[in-house]
């Protein structure tokens, strides 16, 4: 059966080269080559020619690589984006196909159908244009093999029409007109031509739309789509040389008809135009469903449009809905200013397909392994042709095909499925992180170049919804937030911690998080915070800043003590989070309606350095959506008259400075009072107090510290906000950024 089936299969004879051709012989080669060669001249349409085979070329050779590596669908430059670049994007592009397919289904119908009419004027232009699109749609239908064999006749007919203009120049000289004008202004140049010349050779998608249908898709597309352009090439040389050797400027600039009058026998060329708009409609209406049955199997359009029937499995449902779109287009809509768009879809996808091989072929990735090979900067080159070439032609229509491309691309990115198909990008991220990655490590971090790369150690951050919310507006624009989550040991298999870690990753996008997560397994959540702080990273990138939550006095022991110590070996700054004891952890940050969120922060002369931390960590939470709008006061505590006055001035002229959106408030007190005391006396009732936190000195015995922390952590109990303890450990002067 499977044998069966594939001997149904196309060759690359009829697979390829025959729908290549028939697209490329289009009206233009009959009614706008000899015009345009007596407007520019025989030199420029060679020139035009000759970049559009080039580009055309370095197109199907990058088509060709890429097909060699995966195993070609039906759907053709669809199939091949979607599955290098993912769904979103090949979705955007597949539709955009689809339409350019539909687009030229209707204007060579119509203009087959004024061809008709004007041989015989009896008949109405509507009725004609609905029988040839029903005739084109149930030969299409019924098999793509007849179809294929109805172009190749078609071909014959284009080939006798080349042929009879050929002979026709030699023996039909028609005299010079008189006072002949021009049919193009004088504002017809080299790229108004080049835009209407190269569409002449935008036909390799009619194949690769039924790459599906092929027996070795790799291999016809390698050998098809060069010959079909290399012979088109050809011809159109041939015919633009003829006509400028035979026939003077004028004739040729005045009468985009020449070919039709010189033809010999007379009129075969009018049959030519007719099989030229005929057989472009049967290659569009061969691809265009082929394209939308491809989107269909990806779930971007409805599935219905995927089912197939018979031996070639034909897209049926896909053909009669393009059969419906076309003719609604035919009859109800004048479509002469929408084809320039066609031209610039076209080169779009051309771009992507050589950025695509350019890319694919630059990184290398080990999946990358296809039987044919390009340099690697030649589908770049490509790819630059294409974007040079959209906006000489028409900045205008450029832009407008980019901007109709990426308006489909945002809607799809609504759409469940566009995910399920990564393509390569993740293999260009790794290599942009790879190469990143190599970059910061040789070269030495500094105050300029510091981003807060923050680890959150928890063995259950979502039960700290409010610490979740600090960790994520002290990163969010500008750093990096990892959750560092500690689990028995007795979960240490393959599926469970999966099973956490992917439960955690999606706790976070719920909560719309964007972090990093990574799982470590501990008899001890300590002695695994202490193993995370130590080895997690890859090279200088590595967290930076760890953060603890701390619920109860308990937690100051020993077991704390040695993760301090171990910030401080590894210079790595500390913020332990003490939550509000009056209210319960689970809960988030209230919505004040009626007031402002506030924020205190106290200076601490003492420990300027981690006093310069707090200051750059409070500038980060300001500039946050969630903090923004809060009213955060630099705190300070005076001795006397004289020490407020002079610590006011200094702080002020610190803020105003640094441009920091912060009030200052100085405290006078009493010289013996403690400390922590005022500061709880001042800081009752906001919703976040960032203090200094005692810094480990090794010269101090262990037991001193720990009650130093004790004493810090029993006094903020009965404050009724939430407090983030600071201590700076790393080697970067935070200072030099406050002037």
């Amino acid at each position: 059966m499977l044998e069966r089936m594939q001997d149904k299969k196309l060759g690359t004879f009829f697979g390829i080269f025959i729908p290549n051709v028939t697209m490329m012989f289009g009206v233009i080669i009959f009614l706008r080559l000899s015009v345009v060669t007596g407007t520019i001249g025989f030199g420029q349409v060679c020139l035009i020619y000759l970049m559009s085979l080039a580009l055309m070329l370095i197109t199907s050779a990058s088509t060709t690589m890429l097909a060699s590596n995966m195993e070609v669908g039906a759907g053709g430059v669809y199939y091949i984006i979607a599955r290098s670049l993912g769904l979103k994007i090949g979705g955007a592009v597949g539709l955009a196909t689809f339409m350019t397919q539909i687009l030229t289904i209707s204007f060579c119908t119509t203009a087959f159908s004024y061809t008709i009419v004007s041989l015989f004027p009896s008949l109405s232009l509507t009725l004609v244009e609905v029988l040839t699109l029903i005739l084109l749609t149930v030969v299409s239908s019924y098999s793509a093999r007849a179809a294929l064999k109805a172009q190749g006749f078609i071909m014959l007919i284009l080939m006798i029409a080349i042929v009879s203009i050929i002979v026709g120049t030699t023996q039909n000289v028609p005299n010079p007109p008189v006072d002949a004008k021009p049919f193009f202004d004088h504002t017809f140049g080299f790229w108004q031509a080049f835009a209407v010349l190269y569409s002449a050779l935008t036909g390799i998608e009619a194949g690769m739309a039924l790459s599906g249908t092929l027996k070795n898709p790799s291999r016809s597309l390698k050998i098809g789509n060069p010959t079909s352009l290399i012979f088109v090439f050809v011809t159109y040389i041939v015919l633009a040389g003829l006509a400028d050797h035979y026939f003077t400027r004028e004739t040729l600039m005045s009468d985009p008809f020449l070919f039709r009058k010189i033809s010999w026998p007379l009129g075969i060329v009018t049959v030519g135009v007719c099989a030229a708009t005929i057989s472009s409609a049967l290659g569009a209406i061969l691809g265009g469903p082929r394209i939308l049955q491809s989107l269909s199997q990806d779930k971007i359009t409805p599935q219905i449009f995927a089912r197939t029937y018979g031996p070639l499995k034909e897209p049926r449902y896909a053909i009669i809905f393009t059969f419906i779109i076309s003719l609604s287009l035919v009859l109800s809509t004048d479509i002469d200013q929408i084809i320039p768009i066609y031209t610039m879809i076209c080169l779009i996808n051309y771009g992507l397909l050589n950025l695509t091989a350019f890319i694919s072929n630059k990184i290398n990735a080990p999946s990358w392994r296809p039987t044919y090979r390009l340099p690697v900067f030649l589908p770049l080159i490509g790819f630059i042709m294409c974007a040079m070439f959209m906006f000489m032609i028409s900045p205008a229509w450029g832009f407008t095909a980019i901007t109709v491309v990426g308006l489909i691309y945002l809607l799809l990115r609504r759409n469940e499925y566009a995910s399920e198909i990564s393509g390569i990008r993740r293999s260009v991220w790794f290599w942009l992180m790879r190469k990143g990655l190599y970059l910061l490590d040789s070269e030495e971090e500094d105050i300029s170049t510091w981003h807060p790369t923050l680890m959150v150690l928890s063995i259950s951050p979502s039960s700290y919804p409010r610490m979740v919310k600090l960790a994520k507006t002290l990163t969010d624009d500008n750093g990096l937030l990892i959750f560092g989550v500690v689990l028995p040991t007795s979960w240490n298999t393959s599926d469970r911690l999966s099973w956490n870690k992917k439960a955690l990753i999606s706790n976070f996008e719920e909560q719309k998080v964007k972090c990093l997560v990574t799982t470590h397994t501990s008899d001890s959540p300590y002695q695994g915070f202490i193993n995370l702080t130590q080895t997690h990273g890859i090279g200088h990138l590595e967290p930076n800043t760890m953060m603890l939550p701390i619920t109860s006095l308990e937690d100051i022991n020993h077991e704390l003590l040695g993760l301090i110590k171990t910030c401080y070996s590894t210079n790595k700054n500390l913020l332990i989070y003490y939550p509000q004891q009056s209210n319960d952890i689970s809960t988030h940050f209230n919505k004040k309606t009626t007031s402002k969120k506030v924020i205190d922060l106290w200076w601490n002369s003492e420990d300027r350095a981690s006093t310069d931390l707090m200051m750059n960590f409070i500038e980060i939470l300001s500039e946050s959506s969630f903090w923004r709008r809060s009213k955060i006061y630099l705190n300070a505590l005076a001795e006397s008259d004289d020490q407020e006055q002079s610590l006011n001035d200094f702080l002020k002229g610190l803020v105003k400075l640094n441009r920091l959106k912060i009030k200052v408030r100085v405290h006078q007190t009493d010289k013996d009072s403690c400390e922590i005391e005022n500061i709880l006396d001042r800081s009752d009732k906001e919703d976040v107090t960032l203090q200094v936190l005692p810094a480990y000195d090794p010269t101090h015995s262990d037991e001193a510290y720990l009650a130093k922390l004790h004493n810090v952590i029993q006094k903020s109990q009965t404050m009724s906000s939430d407090c983030l303890f600071i201590s700076k450990y790393d080697t970067i002067d935070h200072g030099m950024l406050l002037k």
